[in-house]
């Protein structure tokens, strides 16, 4: 299953580059190395910066990401408690991430 993407929010910044913030929704299996999340899907043909904050989070007591990034076209979690990436297959349906990014 993938990520489901709704946009909030699309405005033009000064310059010809445009905002899009957007809630992502992660599925019961998160994989290995980042989830995939085209530009596209965030409203743009391409981004140039993102900046990725958790609005709700995981209700597992052994597992708590705290801060997510955006990066080559993956959405990834980190672990609060080991500061590493969240681990392959781990259940993060209950994680919803807003993606602030900008572009073209």
């Amino acid at each position: 299953m993938a990520l489901s993407a709704s946009t909030v929010e699309r405005a033009r910044v000064p310059g010809a580059e445009r905002r899009s913030v957007t809630n992502v929704t992660f599925d019961s299996s998160y994989a290995e190395g980042g989830e995939p999340l085209t530009p596209s899907e965030l409203g743009l043909r391409r981004v140039t910066f993102a900046t990725c904050s958790i609005i709700h989070g995981s209700e597992s007591s052994t597992l708590r990401p705290g801060s997510a990034y955006y990066e080559n076209e993956k959405l990834h979690l980190i672990d609060n408690a080991t500061g590493k990436e969240v681990s392959g297959t781990s259940d993060m349906s209950k994680v919803v991430v807003q993606v602030v990014a900008f572009g073209k």
